[in-house]
């Protein structure tokens, strides 16, 4: 096995085991949650909303907003905190106001003040249920295009029309891997939920 091939070798294998990781990752991070799962409650804001900016490894920053009650706080996050009315929080959000929540934990998945819902149930979970399925599907492809080289003590070689013995150029598997994956996600779910920011979030 000649010096080059090893070394392209070690990259396909270092790719299996960063998809792989990324593919676990989406069992993780955004569960998608029912209604029925949430625990409902309704409390009165002590202070301000607090708007905060979380900053982690490699400059990934995430917004989140901080609500406090006299003997609790919650935050908005995530993908929940994309599919917040922020105009209309920011606008109507006050200290001193009833809240009717839906939680998890500390974080808030549902908000309405009187009759007006200020995140997108439905959207946010949809979003999740949707983006993992891209996720995963990216992840698969890329999985199998990235296994099948490994097999190879050899770089793969073809016959051209006379006869000769040419090497498989794989940058020419990576192109049609990037196209096909971006026909399949803009004919399935589309391209907005093409995204990895929730898994990086968790680092």
């Amino acid at each position: 096995m000649n010096f080059s091939w090893k070394n392209e070798k070690g990259t396909f294998l270092s790719v299996v085991g960063i998809l792989s990781i990324l593919f676990l990752l989406t069992f993780y991070y955004s569960k998608p949650y029912k209604k029925d799962d949430l625990k409902n409650e309704t409390f009165i804001l002590s202070e301000n909303p607090n708007y905060q900016k979380h900053r982690k490894k490699r400059d990934n920053t995430r917004n989140y907003i901080e609500l406090s009650s006299a003997n609790a706080k919650y935050i908005i996050t995530g993908i929940d905190y994309q599919f917040l009315s922020k105009e209309y929080f920011n606008n109507d959000i006050k200290k001193g106001d009833t809240l009717e929540i839906g939680r998890i934990d500390n974080k808030i998945l549902k908000l309405k003040k009187g009759r007006f819902d200020y995140i997108d149930f439905n959207e946010a979970q949809n979003y999740k249920i949707n983006n993992k399925v891209v996720v995963r599907a990216l992840c698969s492809i890329g999985l199998i295009f990235s296994i099948i080289p490994l097999f190879y003590k050899n770089r793969p070689t073809y016959k051209d029309k006379s006869g000769e013995e040419k090497e498989f150029k794989l940058g020419c598997l990576w192109i049609f891997l990037v196209f096909l994956i971006f026909i399949l996600v803009y004919f399935t779910r589309g391209l907005s939920y093409m995204s990895i920011k929730e898994i990086l979030g968790v680092f």
